[in-house]
């Protein structure tokens, strides 16, 4: 970026008032557009270790050299000949056309095995990019690509676009849009619903400047930064982006991972010389090395030697198998007396995991019923209710019932979760709380929550939001007729507050005391208004299980 700037302030008139400076101003511009690509195409071919990915974007860094070269040539070089000048101006469609075709063969790569061939067939389409350049090259014969008026000598002064322009203009955004869908479908990190988005990010800087360039004329404000250049630029950066966020697998930071490898590993060149290793690896002397590569790998009965041949080299990683080998004896002595015992113990432990799995699921049954033991009663109540009530009564009765059984429902939820896992996500608070307002909708309460999905959170303190959720719903059901509920981190503290409108005002908030309150060192803190809007926030502070 600093070398794209630098040159762009080169590329401005008269910033020097001496000829050579002058001229040195003007010949410095395009080694350092092209030294920003060349730089840019060894390092990927230090780093990339998928044969094909690399292929195809030294391709592209090739292309892009190239066309920053056509570009110089017509613009500094051979802008007193007509002839040559179109001519340069036809090659520019050479890299503009591979381009994209090489970032959908990229694309198609990538999360691939890196021995993986592509598919040949796919090869074929250079056939119909090679006959579009050929009918660019070849404009001056038949104009199908551009109609030069008055007449071709004169080129320059006027023009239109033909048949054939137009072909290529949509295989170029054919290409582009079928390597954008690619790299999003790629971009989904496994297991979750994130996705990687510093590719399209660039991607976005790049449509937004090639909309500012068409719009603004003016040669200080984005054509400042020269388009080719600047294009260069995104496609180097969309695809380092992949390189950087893992999309693209690089070969690099091996000092690094070795340093924090708990493995005795270590990587040898061709000649036997180590050139990293872990700090607890003990060398591999030429002998074991000789043996590990011929006679096995497994030079005395307590030690393992595992080898992996790879480019320029090999891996070798150390295995102690000592405490193995006394279990294998030891297994070999017991071998007669444990199968002839083995069928009852199998027996005796099936029965154990069964009483257990009883005496457990019992447990959890008591402890639901336990903490929803109120809104159970609040159930029953209603329904007993039900029977002498009017169809408006009715209808009031039973969204109440869907509450308290949303409550229960999502509680118990709650508890079974906290069984397993200290921890949960803030996402199944969120459902909980969802829930909730959605069979609020239906009392004519209306809610809303605000939480991110991604944060974590104790399942202690998730299951005490909820109470105090639950709590500020039914202090007044009646009289509520509007809730909100919010999670959000203050500087060492987790937060949770609920905002809770009343018809009647004020509510008093007493003392709410639930289990676990003072146990994880939470603070409750409560404010009632006139216009009878109850605030009260639960706080933990780190120390207490706070993320």
């Amino acid at each position: 970026m600093a070398l794209l700037l630098l040159a762009s302030v080169l590329r401005i008139p008269n910033l020097f008032n001496t000829f050579l400076l002058a001229e040195a101003q003007s010949v410095a511009i395009y080694p350092i557009y092209i030294g920003m690509i060349a730089v840019w195409a060894i390092s990927i071919s230090r780093r990339i270790m998928q044969q094909n990915i690399l292929r195809y974007l030294l391709a592209t860094a090739g292309c892009m050299i190239f066309w920053v070269i056509a570009r110089t040539l017509k613009y500094k070089i051979f802008f007193y000949n007509v002839e040559m000048e179109r001519i340069l101006w036809y090659c520019f469609y050479i890299p503009m056309l591979l381009i994209p075709l090489l970032g959908f063969f990229t694309a198609l790569c990538m999360g691939n095995d890196e021995n993986r061939q592509p598919d040949r067939k796919h090869l074929l389409l250079f056939i119909p990019a090679a006959l579009l350049i050929a009918g660019i090259l070849t404009n001056d014969m038949h104009q199908w690509a551009f109609t030069l008026l008055p007449d071709i000598g004169h080129y320059a002064g006027k023009y239109t676009h033909n048949f054939l322009y137009f072909i290529a203009a949509g295989w170029m955004m054919l290409f582009a849009a079928l390597t954008i869908l690619i790299i999003g479908r790629k971009s989904r990190i496994p297991g979750r619903t994130k996705r990687i988005w510093l590719p399209f990010v660039i991607l976005g800087i790049g449509v937004v400047y090639t909309a500012l360039y068409i719009i603004d004329q003016s040669p200080t404000g984005v054509r400042f930064v020269e388009m080719t250049a600047m294009l260069c630029f995104l496609i180097a950066s969309i695809w380092e982006s992949c390189i950087q966020t893992g999309m693209i697998p690089s070969n690099t930071r091996y000092d690094v991972l070795f340093h924090y490898s708990e493995l005795s590993v270590q990587i040898l060149n061709k000649a036997g010389q180590v050139c990293y290793a872990a700090a607890q690896a003990k060398p591999v002397d030429v002998q074991s090395l000789e043996l590990l590569q011929t006679k096995g790998s497994q030079p005395d009965e307590n030690t393992k030697l595992h080898a992996v041949p790879i480019r320029g080299g090999t891996v070798i990683w150390r295995e102690d198998i000592s405490q193995i080998t006394k279990l294998n004896r030891r297994l070999s002595d017991n071998r007669q007396r444990l199968s002839e015992s083995n069928y009852l113990m199998k027996k005796e432990i099936e029965t154990k995991s069964e009483t257990l799995r009883v005496k457990e699921q019992s447990r959890l049954y008591e402890l639901i019923s336990q903490k929803t033991k109120p809104q159970l009663m609040q159930i029953e109540k209603c329904l007993e209710a039900i029977k002498s009530a009017d169809e408006a009564g009715c209808r009031r009765l039973l969204c109440e019932i869907n509450v308290f059984a949303a409550y229960i429902k999502r509680r118990g939820n709650l508890i079974l979760m906290a069984e397993e896992n200290k921890v949960v996500s803030a996402g199944e608070l969120r459902l909980c709380l969802v829930e909730s307002l959605e069979n609020l909708k239906l009392c004519g309460i209306k809610g809303g929550v605000s939480l991110s999905d991604e944060a974590d959170i104790p399942a202690a303190f998730a299951a005490l939001c909820y109470d105090l959720f639950e709590e500020a719903v039914e202090r007044n059901l009646s009289a509520l007729t509007g809730i909100f509920a919010a999670l959000t981190k203050k500087e060492n503290e987790l937060c949770f507050t609920v905002q809770a409108k009343y018809k009647a005002a004020p509510v008093a908030w007493e003392t709410w005391e639930a289990e676990g309150v003072s146990s994880m060192g939470c603070r409750i803190t409560s404010n009632s208004e006139m216009d009878g809007l109850l605030t009260v926030t639960l706080s933990l502070p780190e120390g207490g299980g706070a993320i």
